[in-house]
């Protein structure tokens, strides 16, 4: 698997630990990988993603009630959340708009292989 995901444009580095069902996968900053592009990987390779840890780069925007951050390059959003327990959401809503953030979180696993959007549980967020 880790040959594979390696071989996605905007991977810079993986690795697999099978003892922690866990893989790390490294991107190139201004790549325009999907999740959903790695998790196809990890499937076609006889494995199943779950949750993923995120490190995302963006800019805030309101959709309706939702506060969102759209990925640099505008192929992915995510709808913020709080991490159940935190609250980080005031904050980040204080962030100044149109000027890129940084956000590390968690992306629940999907089961809707042409998600284009994803909730994103926030753990922490500052200025890029």
């Amino acid at each position: 698997m880790r040959v594979a995901v390696n071989k996605i444009e905007g991977v810079t580095s993986t690795t697999v630990s099978l003892n922690d069902g866990m893989a790390t996968v490294q991107l190139a900053p201004a790549n325009r990988v999907s999740i959903e592009e790695i998790r196809e990987v990890i499937r076609a390779n006889g494995f199943t993603p779950k949750q993923a840890e995120v490190r995302v780069s963006g800019v805030l925007i309101q959709r309706g009630d939702t506060l969102a951050l759209s990925v640099t390059g505008g192929r992915q959003l995510f709808a913020l959340q709080d991490f159940p327990g935190e609250r980080q959401l005031d904050a980040v809503r204080q962030m100044p708009p149109n000027k890129p953030i940084i956000v590390t979180g968690q992306v629940a696993a999907s089961s809707d292989r042409s998600a284009k959007s994803y909730v994103l549980l926030v753990r922490s967020a500052g200025l890029e």
